[in-house]
């Protein structure tokens, strides 16, 4: 069955020029940047290629993978996380020319994973004990890291647009290289990475970005939605809205946009997908309901799998909760040190871990993708000493990995990168990521963002929760970020949505407290628009 685009996608993907493209949830958003690239890339000598930001690795394999399905070359093209960007076009080849040659290999950690020589030193230097004292010596402090072989990833677009001012070679690059940006998730784009942006616009790149103020949910780590408006509002800007939600079912979508928007549209629908349930006891109580909900749907829908539903919560005490105490089989997806680096050696280590334990990673993928210069005969050797990885016993598979790194990467893992490698391989919480077992998805509403299932439980909808409040000031934290947060929860779901509370609940301490609803649960203009399970 052939594809057919609404007309409110032909019209971004006819557009030529600079555009912001306001996408609602399920619109089918990446078809239409994925459409465009591809016309970029056809008019374009192999020398040259396009920048795609996404806001996560997995949104930058999913783009990859549509656009070379199409036979499209993506050689002198970058797709992948501002951080990586940063980092691999800016930062590692032009840095020394900002600074001059560091001393040793350069390698990009946290603040909280600086070594604690390195931090006296700050102390010492610059009167520096947390990054926002660092920020006001932000040049003298950077330079002082990169002489010591440290990129601090809290400072990658801050630094790449430094670097980017410096060096005549880099702007060059830039210009020569790449003929288009596109950035995904523009709302939640940093005052820093909007300055980059708008500097490399200055190279002769035509720029393309997409977002919608409707699901900005990263205020608190400064993702500010209102430069996506003033991008609408300029002159050198075509605004296109693509809002036709493709994915939710439209008793759904119907609550999502009447939690935003009270007087928006409904869409006629003959049922109710979208489901209340407030249920007596606490949160172990719910895992018990949430088990028959679960049993119920798949009785019916003989189709759907444990990997099809998620549950979401808001905070990581709700993740350690419901990884201890619920009945059905789930993986629990937390911070994975190797899969959030952006070291090449540890995306190495996290690709060697997704081999040995799921069955449709191939070895011959891993060396194309860090190894595609070498020659036949070297390459059919990597990819047997690979495939030992599958047999090897677990307490050798630390010195296992550390040793493939050489030989796929040609140096070493650095002690810290070695030390996050031990703790993941350690941590059985870290390894049940890995494994391909059905189980259901657990994890934080922020954490399921550009994710869909067919069945999804929000949990958490409790006062003082969700919303989150400031204890200083028993106030709601940001309404309006935790309202979006909310939206984007319920538009994760295609078939069935299910927002859970219990009379009680449990705090972080494991003590008994009251469990009032969230305002949320009581909104007027969601009235009519659910189905009661209360119990």
């Amino acid at each position: 069955m052939s594809f057919e685009y609404t007309a409110e996608q032909k019209d971004a993907i006819a557009q030529a020029g600079n555009m912001v493209i306001v996408a609602c949830p399920g619109s089918g958003k990446t078809t239409v940047i994925v459409e465009k690239i591809k016309q970029d890339l056809v008019s374009l000598p192999h020398y040259q290629g396009i920048i795609g930001i996404t806001f996560t690795k997995k949104a930058s394999k999913e783009i990859t993978q549509k656009i070379t399905k199409g036979c499209f070359s993506i050689n002198s093209s970058f797709i992948g996380t501002i951080d990586q960007f940063c980092l691999s076009e800016i930062i590692y080849p032009f840095g020394r020319h900002a600074f001059s040659m560091p001393h040793q290999e350069l390698e990009c950690i946290k603040f909280q994973d600086l070594p604690q020589s390195v931090l006296d030193e700050l102390q010492s230097n610059f009167g520096a004990n947390n990054v926002s004292q660092m920020s006001s010596n932000f040049i003298e402090v950077s330079q002082f890291l990169f002489m010591k072989g440290i990129i601090l990833l809290n400072f990658t677009s801050q630094l790449a647009q430094f670097v980017l001012s410096k060096s005549n070679s880099c702007q060059r690059y830039i210009a020569a290289r790449y003929k288009a940006i596109y950035i995904d998730e523009y709302q939640d784009t940093s005052s820093e990475q909007h300055r980059l942006f708008l500097s490399i616009l200055n190279y002769g790149l035509k720029g393309i970005v997409v977002g919608d103020i409707n699901q900005s949910i990263y205020k608190w780590r400064d993702g500010k939605p209102e430069y996506l408006l003033q991008l609408s509002e300029r002159s050198d800007f075509a605004k296109h809205t693509i809002y036709i939600n493709h994915r939710c079912h439209p008793s759904i979508t119907n609550y999502a946009n009447r939690l935003l928007e009270p007087n928006s549209q409904l869409t006629k629908c003959d049922h109710k997908r979208i489901y209340h349930a407030r249920f007596t006891g606490t949160q172990l109580d719910a895992f018990k309901q949430v088990e028959q909900i679960v049993y119920k749907l798949r009785e019916k829908y003989t189709e759907l799998k444990y990997s099809d539903i998620a549950i979401l919560v808001r905070n990581n005490i709700s993740l350690e909760l419901f990884d201890e105490h619920l009945p059905l089989p789930h993986v629990v997806y937390r911070e994975n040190p190797l899969h959030n680096s952006n070291s090449s050696h540890l995306q190495m280590c996290h690709d060697i871990l997704k081999f040995r334990y799921d069955l449709a990673w191939s070895a011959t993928d891993i060396v194309e993708k860090y190894c595609e210069k070498k020659s036949q005969k070297h390459k059919s050797q990597l990819i047997d000493v690979i495939k030992i990885c599958r047999d090897i016993e677990q307490s050798a598979l630390v010195i296992y990995i550390k040793n493939l790194c050489p030989l796929l990467l040609e140096s070493e893992l650095t002690q810290t990168e070695f030390e996050i490698l031990s703790q993941v391989i350690e941590n059985k919480k870290f390894i049940n990521m890995y494994t391909t077992t059905e189980s259901i998805n657990v994890m934080t509403v922020h954490k399921s963002k550009g994710l869909e299932f067919k069945a999804v439980f929000i949990m958490d909808l409790y006062q003082y929760i969700f919303p989150k409040y400031d204890f200083t000031t028993w106030e709601i934290d940001d309404y309006e970020q935790e309202l979006n947060l909310l939206f984007v929860g319920v538009t994760r779901a295609i078939n069935h949505c299910f927002l859970i509370t219990t009379a009680s609940r449990l705090n972080s301490n494991l003590e008994l407290k009251d469990g009032a609803p969230s305002v949320f649960m009581d909104l007027p203009n969601i009235k009519g628009l659910y189905t009661d399970l209360t119990r």
